[in-house]
């Protein structure tokens, strides 16, 4: 694992080399506002969530720019995490839903990640109207996702893939 620091600020994401002291890379999502980011245990691998309803996944052997684009949302991206095991990422809303993705991500640096949608979770009957899932956070080793909300509520989802 490399010495890397992600730093978001509101439409940049900036790569520091800790032990070199220097800026490695300046990522560029092409959004208005950044949200939330979540990197994957390899380290080469970032997802990034945005106000105005993105996320994007980046590969940072790739480029600056992100290899794919996910627009899933009616409104603003919360919240977006990998799991911290499984091959698994999810994504929550304001629009009151989450969904739930496969993430394959190969040993070999030829092939390109794997994305694959796995699950809509539909939060809609929630007590606020707005704020229905501002953040969410798997277990440490099972399929499980927790997600909270405006409604002072903590969801667990047993059956994500």
């Amino acid at each position: 694992s490399r010495p890397f620091i992600f730093i978001a600020s509101k439409q940049h994401i900036r790569v520091y080399n800790l032990q070199k002291q220097v800026l490695v890379k300046k990522l560029l999502p092409g959004a208005r506002w950044i949200s939330s980011l979540s990197v994957h245990r390899s380290g080469d691998h970032l997802l990034v969530a945005t106000y105005d309803m993105k996320l994007c996944w980046f590969d940072l052997d790739l480029s600056n720019m992100p290899y794919k684009i996910i627009r899933n949302h009616d409104e603003a991206i919360r919240e977006a995490r990998f799991h911290p095991k499984l091959p698994l990422f999810a994504d929550c809303s304001d629009d009151g839903t989450v969904f739930v993705s496969h993430g394959m991500i190969y040993d070999d640096l030829l092939q390109n990640a794997l994305i694959v949608p796995l699950k809509r979770i539909d939060k809609k009957l929630a007590e606020t109207p707005k704020l229905r899932a501002t953040t969410l956070a798997w277990h440490p080793s099972l399929p499980w996702l927790f997600t909270a909300s405006g409604d002072k509520k903590i969801y667990l989802f047993t059956n994500v893939n």
